[in-house]
């Protein structure tokens, strides 16, 4: 059961090996990669603290308090539309109808001339809100289609509902006045371009369900043992809360029959309804233990000792045991590996190193094993990318989508009646002889990858990885003019040469800033040698230069004072 996690992290690299699916807080060991986990005692307490836990994971997934609309709805201006007319009677005749229902604009006032505002009564089709502003309803209107058309396009969730009827209650917890919605009715906003107005339609194949939080919250906090009657029926809504009223009459509760068009999401419940009604089931699943208890059960990890290691995946898995459909590296062959042994665990990564293609390529391993894979993701986004790419290879026959708009019932119906109804053109598939071929590809790039990190002789003990990755650091450095071809030595007299070009580089590093120095009084200077005889012929030859700089000086002040100019600047002596 392999899951996937991506990271914020945008650095491109390769795919991370495996993870075996370690609990929360388990005290586990490293041993040859493979995970040692402590082992709880099956006691009592252990069982306490899974049926906690599960108690826990249901709470997390339903919220019963006053913030949730289905419990306690306000009507709120820029998300919901109290539609006034036609009576719900009216909206809910026909459960069937596929025609779309258009909503009553009303004309906006003049202000300069209210009378220009031309008066039109709606039609009996038209649906009537509340709002007087038709600028309030298009603002309405856009922000609903907007926010469902974004959950259903990023999730496949329908959120926008008619909400037919409503339960006015107390709260016996808070003895407050509560209003929540009955009958959900699934619908979609449409139009055909901007400039047109959007209208309303009922969705084809979508479960019309009674509030399912709301049922909760009476059976946890009022203690309603709430009978058939409150379970949709598939009958006119008029009857289904006719059965409501019934259901609560003892209660004193009232049941309006408002019509609202609102956002409301509930679909958490499934899982919460899976929780409560396999409960037992549920809570001996080794996973579920290790997750509730923060420990696995015994031998949890031996599986993982059977899965090779990245140089030996060639070796475990002969080219004709394989049916990767793309492209694999080791690390994400390795995942593939440990999805095929049955394993739970997680496969993690950053963005664009390739978990949906490991993904394709677990499901197109297990079609050749001839098994079935059960693919589900919370954004729907992930499960067309998998589709896609199992597509492209010459899979889409295999699959059957079950998400978005391929998941209404005609879709589903018309997808198994192919499948059953055509027969399946046989491919054909490699030879012994193409097998063969690629064992050989296979050992001969082995070959080649043991020779690129193997350590040679010729290269003073380092393998032709280490020295391009070194030269690769080397690629800008600057060119030396008349530098000596690159030597022919190989071995130990290649290691003494370069020994020695170290040394003589250390050296020179030393010197070089002065070296380099424009103002170094060296600077250009072709000596070899430098004795007391040298120094006496050198301080002589600059004794003579003060003479002839303060004769110089002398006669260019002669000329200024003839030319009545001031007397040039005397030079600043350097510094020592």
């Amino acid at each position: 059961m392999p899951c996937t996690s991506g990271r914020d992290n945008r650095q491109q690299q390769s795919l991370s090996t495996f993870e075996p699916l370690r609990a929360r807080g388990a005290a586990y060991t490293e041993s040859a990669g493979v995970s040692q986990v402590s082992v709880p005692d099956r006691d009592e307490r252990v069982e306490g603290l899974v049926r906690e836990r599960i108690e826990d994971w249901r709470k997390r997934l339903i919220d019963l308090s006053w913030r949730n609309p289905l419990i306690n709805f306000k009507a709120r201006p820029t998300l919901s539309l109290t539609i006034a007319a036609p009576s719900l009677h009216a909206v809910f005749a026909d459960p069937d109808r596929e025609a779309p229902f258009d909503f009553y604009l009303p004309p906006e006032a003049d202000d300069e001339d209210p009378a220009a505002a031309p008066a039109r009564s709606p039609t009996p089709e038209e649906l009537v809100t509340t709002a007087e502003s038709r600028s309030r309803i298009e603002r309405t209107l856009e922000t609903l289609a907007r926010r469902s058309n974004a959950e259903f396009e990023d999730k496949a969730l329908r959120v926008l509902h008619l909400a037919a009827g409503f339960l006015e209650w107390d709260d016996p917890g808070r003895g407050e006045a509560l209003r929540s919605p009955l009958i959900l009715v699934p619908v979609e906003l449409k139009r055909d371009s901007p400039r047109d107005p959007y209208r309303l339609y009922f969705v084809p194949d979508e479960e019309v369900v009674i509030n399912p939080a709301l049922t909760i919250k009476l059976q946890t906090d009022a203690g309603l043992d709430l009978a058939d009657d409150w379970a949709w029926e598939d009958k006119p809504v008029a009857e289904e809360l006719a059965d409501i009223r019934r259901a609560v009459a003892e209660q004193q509760w009232n049941v309006s029959e408002e019509v609202v068009l609102a956002l409301f999401s509930f679909q958490k419940l499934v899982m919460y309804r899976d929780l409560l009604l396999n409960e037992d089931r549920i809570a001996e699943h080794p996973t579920i233990r290790a997750l509730a208890t923060g420990s696995a059960p015994a031998g949890a990890s031996d599986q993982f000792g059977s899965v090779p290691q990245l140089n030996a995946l060639d070796a475990a898995r002969p080219a004709k045991g394989a049916f990767s459909v793309l492209d694999a590296d080791a690390s994400q062959r390795r995942c593939i590996e440990v999805a095929k042994r049955g394993c739970s665990f997680v496969m993690h990564g950053p963005p664009g190193t390739g978990k949906s293609q490991t993904i394709a390529n677990v499901i197109a391993e297990a079609l050749g094993q001839r098994q079935r894979v059960l693919f589900i993701s919370e954004k729907i986004a992930a499960l067309d990318v998998v589709h896609k790419r199992l597509e492209e290879r010459g899979l889409a026959e295999l699959c059957l989508k079950l998400h978005g708009r391929d998941a209404a019932r005609r879709e589903v119906v018309e997808s198994l009646y192919e499948s059953l109804s055509t027969r399946t053109r046989p491919r054909v598939g490699f030879s012994d002889r193409d097998f063969e071929r690629l064992e050989a590809t296979r050992a001969e790039l082995n070959e080649i990858v043991q020779a690129l990190h193997a350590p040679a002789p010729e290269l003073i003990g380092q393998s032709p990885r280490e020295v391009y990755a070194r030269l690769s650091r080397l690629h800008d450095a600057p060119y030396a003019d008349g530098a000596p071809p690159a030597s022919e030595q190989a071995g130990r007299t290649a290691a003494e040469e370069l020994n020695r070009l170290l040394s003589w580089f250390r050296s020179s590093c030393e010197n070089w800033e002065v070296a380099t120095d424009p103002q170094f009084a060296w600077r250009g200077s072709s000596l070899t040698a430098y004795d007391d005889t040298l120094r006496a012929r050198l301080l002589g030859e600059l004794d003579d230069v003060r003479a002839a700089e303060a004769g110089l000086r002398g006669g260019a002040d002669d000329v200024a004072r003839s030319l009545g100019f001031p007397a040039p600047p005397r030079p600043r002596p350097p510094a020592t």
